[in-house]
């Protein structure tokens, strides 16, 4: 605050955000008279260009163009039951590393989705694509953090849903819901890639889950319109 620079800062805790206040309430100020404001407005007015009347050409900001989702899209849970995703937690960082079991993640590939499932949350996170080939960590990598010797194998994902990732707790996109809105607009239809008609598979410890493209097309076209609607 010294040195005049800004920041932007989010906190909820209650404590921090009370000594802030007292601490700004507290700081002496100098006031200013009416009329130095006004001559110094006018000295700042007076130094900065002419602005054009219209953007130019180009400068317009893009359009927030949908992700595809007509190649393989997994479910990829996140959090474990002794450690449970909280309401509380963000997925709204540009990027981030998914991680798996000790087995390599098979049939991951560049390009694919990877929707996110919140263990003890049961709903949906968010959306990632997938950047690069699986990954092992080394044993260095292992010594500095322990709980990779259980998740040693990672991919680097794009976040397609960083809004949505925020703002998670609130859309209530739960997972058993969606399915079972799905099946009644879908007689017949497959929650899996496999056949099967439900995500029982996460109750065996699945780290990941590949769906159908009907159902995958099904819960990102819920996320993807949140994500247009904030762009």
């Amino acid at each position: 605050m010294q040195l005049n620079a800004e920041w932007g800062i989010e906190c909820q805790d209650n404590g921090i955000v009370e000594s802030l206040v007292e601490a700004v309430e507290n700081e002496k100020r100098i006031i200013l008279e009416p009329e130095a404001i006004k001559s110094e407005f006018e000295q700042l007015n007076a130094s900065l260009p002419e602005l054009p009347q219209q953007p130019p050409e180009g400068d317009v900001k893009p359009k927030w163009n949908r992700p595809s989702a007509s190649g393989q899209v997994w479910l990829k849970p996140i959090g474990v039951t002794n450690n449970p995703i909280e309401e509380g937690r963000r997925f709204d960082l540009p990027e981030d590393d998914l991680h798996f079991s000790k087995t390599r993640p098979s049939g991951v590939k560049i390009g694919d989705l990877m929707l996110l499932y919140g263990i003890g949350a049961t709903r949906f996170l968010g959306v990632f694509e997938v950047l690069d080939e699986p990954r092992k960590s080394t044993e260095a990598e292992m010594l500095i953090s322990p709980w990779r010797k259980r998740w040693p194998w990672s991919v680097t994902g794009k976040n397609l849903s960083p809004h949505f990732g925020a703002y998670w707790a609130t859309q209530n996109l739960w997972a058993s819901e969606q399915v079972e809105e799905f099946l009644q607009q879908n007689s017949g239809g497959t929650i899996t890639a496999n056949g099967g008609d439900s995500l029982g598979a996460l109750n065996y410890g699945q780290d990941k889950l590949r769906l159908s493209s009907e159902f995958a097309s099904f819960v990102l076209g819920k996320i993807f319109s949140f994500e247009e609607s904030k762009a």
